[in-house]
């Protein structure tokens, strides 16, 4: 069983930033095609991942945060998490301007807007089932320690986001902690995907399709 486990853990958390940095390793070859493959490569590890703790170490759908909560819990932990990223993020931001630190430069990658919509899906499902969901009761388990399978995600998610610079780790981070935070109390993956896609999709086409900050 703990060879699953194991397996289970891998796939989870070093699956993704594999593909993400052998990609930009390679120097992004063939373009939007070719990220494109990249995303639904995460998918297809995360899949992997999923079954195996489904099938072969038997966990619940409970287990792994996706049980059928309420749709008023969820939306009441969707506009939570809202509300505290949007400290976090205010806070982290009023740090990097007395520090003179810049953030949102990204990775100076232009993507089409179709593009763009499905790395946002892909990373608001399969960030949260890997570093949330799967990785987290994974690595106490192995560990065992509570405080080692919340932690060591966590740090791991953050560093995921290497492409933004050590400010967009930052936040990543620390936001990150706050998701964790909020799936450990009441285990509602759901209100997860939410606050992850909405977080990510705001700035990164709403905003822009509505002219803002042009």
């Amino acid at each position: 069983m703990k060879r699953w486990t194991v397996l289970a853990l891998v796939l989870a958390a070093f699956g993704v930033p594999g593909l993400v940095i052998g990609f930009r390793l390679l120097g992004r070859p063939g373009g939007n095609v070719a990220q494109l493959a990249v995303e639904l490569g995460m998918f297809a590890l995360t899949a992997v991942a999923f079954w195996i703790a489904r099938v072969k170490e038997g966990r619940s759908w409970a287990q792994l945060g996706l049980a059928r909560p309420s749709a008023a819990q969820t939306a009441g932990l969707t506009l939570l998490g809202l509300a505290g990223v949007a400290v976090v993020l205010a806070a982290c931001l009023g740090l990097f301007h007395l520090l003179g630190w810049s953030y949102g430069e990204g990775d100076g990658t232009e993507r089409p807007m179709w593009l763009l919509t499905v790395m946002i899906v892909r990373a608001g499902t399969v960030e949260e089932l890997t570093y949330r969901s799967i990785a987290i009761d994974h690595t106490a388990e192995l560990t065992g320690s509570a405080t080692l399978g919340w932690l060591l995600p966590g740090l791991l998610f953050g560093l995921l986001h290497f492409s933004q610079g050590i400010t967009g780790i930052l936040i990543a981070t620390t936001t990150g902690f706050l998701l964790t935070a909020l799936y450990l109390w009441k285990r509602n993956l759901w209100a997860n995907f939410a606050i992850h896609f909405i977080v990510d999709f705001v700035p990164n086409i709403l905003l822009p399709l509505l002219g803002v900050g042009e």
